[in-house]
This record gives C-alpha cells, structure tokens and sequence, in this order.
C-alpha cells in the first residue's frame, strides 16, 4: 500500500488533531515535553495493517513500541526495523469531545475500519479500471 491511497493525514472525525509522526520523532528527550493522553492510529504502509492504541502518556507508550519495549505491539517494531514504512496520527483527548480514553480508541477502531472499507472499494475500482484498459 502506498501513501498516496492512505492520503494522509486523513481527519478524524470530531477531533480538531491531526498530528502526524514517524517512529523516529520519539527520541529519549522528546518524550517528556509536551506527552498528552489519548489515542494513537499507527499505520504500516508497506502491509497496509493498522494499529489502534490508547494511553495516558501516548508519546511514552509509542517510545517504548519503537525501542522494542512493548511486547504486544512487536509486530510493529519488528516491521519497522525491517524497512516498514510506518506513519502515526495522535489524537489528544482534550482536542475531541470523548471523556474517557478508551472511548475515543473505539472510536478511532470504528472510524480506521470505515476508512479501510472506503480505501478498499477505490482499489477495486482501480483495479477494474486498470482491467477495462
């Protein structure tokens, strides 16, 4: 998959956030500085599977993924370290309308699974198109 297909950023709906990372924005330093709570959507462009995830400390929680400290998310570093390219959007709490975090994690499940509905209807009429040529 491609990033082009993913166009991101994409919005996420009810939210005014749409930071975006790279596993490398999470260095030692940074991670204290401004960490927020919330949710996260990690996305593997090279397979095209995504993770949802939410925290109290969401920068912490993607550091220890990133350095291989997260056992439940090794897929994701084990990808990444094998030349995956991997993108991030989080969402801090505060910037929606969601009180507890993992409502807003069910909601980015919900809307993650209806943009991978609408993401894969375009590849199949790319792919009919591409057919009809």
């Amino acid at each position: 998959m491609s990033s082009k297909l993913y166009n991101l950023p994409f919005t996420i709906e009810g939210t005014k956030s749409d930071i975006t990372y790279t596993p490398k924005d999470f260095k030692k330093k940074s991670i204290k500085k401004d960490d927020f709570k919330g949710a996260y959507i990690i996305f593997d462009l090279t397979t095209g599977q995504n993770y949802v995830g939410s925290s109290r400390k969401v920068k912490k929680a993607l550091f220890k993924i990133f350095k291989g400290k997260n056992s439940s998310m090794a897929e994701v570093y084990y990808g990444w370290k094998a030349g995956h390219e991997v993108t991030i959007q989080a969402v801090d709490i505060k910037d929606t309308d969601y009180r507890f975090v993992r409502n807003l994690r069910k909601g980015l499940r919900r809307i993650v699974a209806k943009y991978e509905k609408a993401l894969a209807k375009e590849i199949k009429k790319l792919n009919i198109s591409d057919d009809n040529e």
